[in-house]
């Protein structure tokens, strides 16, 4: 995390199929750059995130999502605080417990 404060609460970890986490971020948060050998899919329930992934900008809001494949580098800026969803599948090794 480049600044800000992040929470995750971890709800579903089935090794080696699939991890699933509660997400919130403060106001004016924002995470590196990165990317992870997992799919991701993020979906947001509160807030708004503005993600780029490969360069790209979406500006997400209320029932937006968004899928991340394998790879891909992606960063998220939040304007204001926002919950989240994230979901891997596989299962991320890293993920919240």
């Amino acid at each position: 995390m480049i600044r800000g404060r992040s929470k995750a609460r971890n709800i579903l970890n089935i090794p080696g199929k699939i991890s699933a986490a509660d997400w919130w971020n403060s106001e004016g948060s924002e995470f590196q750059e990165h990317g992870h050998k997992e799919r991701e899919y993020l979906v947001v329930y509160e807030g708004e995130m503005e993600l780029w992934v490969e360069g790209k900008e979406y500006r997400m809001k209320v029932g937006d999502s968004k899928y991340v494949a394998p790879g891909q580098r992606h960063n998220a800026y939040f304007p204001v605080a926002t919950y989240y969803l994230a979901v891997t599948i596989p299962d991320c090794s890293d993920w919240p417990e």
